[in-house]
């Protein structure tokens, strides 16, 4: 009686069957630990960016403070202009250990039309308000957009339902979108939610960008512009309104040298003193509200943020916080050595 033979080889293919199998595992458990380990870093230089972004709106805020001291003990005029540090963007800069880098830009809200001040409250006569929105025609048209713009913004900012005009929207506009939403029938809480006013959502992100850099929304209906830092393009719309173009570029000249430090030196600008009285109280030299926009950087990962605060003093009330994509332009004007401003602190 014969015995049967094993295939041939059979135990080398075993083998070579165990092998792959094993060469399988340890390549899916090495690129498992990898991505983990990719993740684990990744998540690390993301806290590590919001804590830099942080950082960069705290020297930011010390910075807004040691202007204000400056100006109480008189080092510096007691205006606020384009001159000053905080009106400098403070470039990417190492924070710590290696740890990242920090950067920050202040953004003065009071150098822009507060879209707030269109909504009517007691105490403001109808033809200061009249003005206002006239005014605010002459920005829309400025940037290329339909002056009819303003109906749909002054129902929202409105209590009531009554459409204003035919391109305005109240209630029953809203309730019919999809999805639908009431309207805020109240001051804007801040500039994005100009997006949801009727016609505003259309604008291309060219015009949203342009318009954001001439209005803003204050937490209250007053319209006050700063002259030292308001940019040539709304203070030759807002003057070309009553027919004075010129004195925009007069005010831009001056304010370069010699910032204006109050109403008596703007009536030495051609035809100031001949506008009428309520035209002449929209402007100011002095700014209350800042947007800092505060960016933070760890290893490829960048975090921002953009802070609205009111100052008052040598004090800061934060209004606003929300985050936004970790850039800020270096490119206007030039950046700020202000740091060395600070109080010394480790770094």
């Amino acid at each position: 009686m014969t015995r049967k033979k094993k295939p041939a080889g059979i135990a080398l293919l075993i083998t070579l069957l165990v092998v792959s199998l094993l060469t399988i595992l340890v390549v899916e458990f090495t690129y498992s630990t990898e991505v983990d380990a990719h993740l684990t870093r990744n998540a690390l230089s993301s806290l590590q960016a919001r804590y830099l972004a942080r950082a960069g709106l705290v020297l930011a805020e010390m910075l807004l403070k040691v202007d204000a001291a400056e100006k109480t003990k008189n080092v510096r005029p007691n205006v606020d202009t384009l001159a000053d540090p905080w009106a400098q963007p403070f470039p990417p800069s190492p924070i710590g250990e290696g740890v990242g880098d920090a950067a920050f830009r202040i953004d003065d809200e009071s150098a822009r039309f507060n879209v707030n001040s269109l909504a009517l409250r007691p105490g403001v006569s109808p033809m200061v308000l009249e003005t206002r929105k006239t005014l605010f025609q002459g920005v829309l048209a400025a940037l290329g957009l339909d002056i009819n713009l303003l109906f749909p913004l002054l129902d929202w900012l409105d209590p009531d339902d009554d459409v204003t005009a035919q391109s305005g929207a109240e209630r029953e506009y809203y309730e019919g979108l999809n999805p639908p939403y009431d309207p805020r029938n109240g001051r804007l809480l801040n500039l994005d939610e100009l997006q949801l006013v009727r016609g505003f959502g259309e604008l291309t992100r060219e015009q949203w960008a342009a318009l954001r850099a001439m209005v803003t929304a204050l937490p209250n209906e007053e319209l006050q512009i700063n002259v030292n830092t308001a940019s040539e393009l709304l203070l030759t719309t807002l003057l070309g309104s009553v027919d004075d173009p010129a004195a925009a570029k007069a005010i831009v000249a001056q304010r370069q040298d010699h910032p204006f430090q109050g109403g008596q030196e703007l009536n030495e600008i051609p035809g100031w003193s001949q506008l009428p009285p309520q035209f002449r109280s929209f402007f100011t030299t002095r700014s209350a509200y800042f947007t800092i926009h505060a960016a933070g950087i760890a290893a490829e990962v960048t975090r921002g943020l953009a802070v609205l605060e009111r100052r008052n003093g040598q004090r800061l009330e934060v209004l606003d916080w929300r985050e936004e994509p970790g850039t800020v332009s270096l490119t206007t004007p030039p950046a700020s050595d202000a740091i060395n401003l600070l109080p010394s602190m480790n770094r």
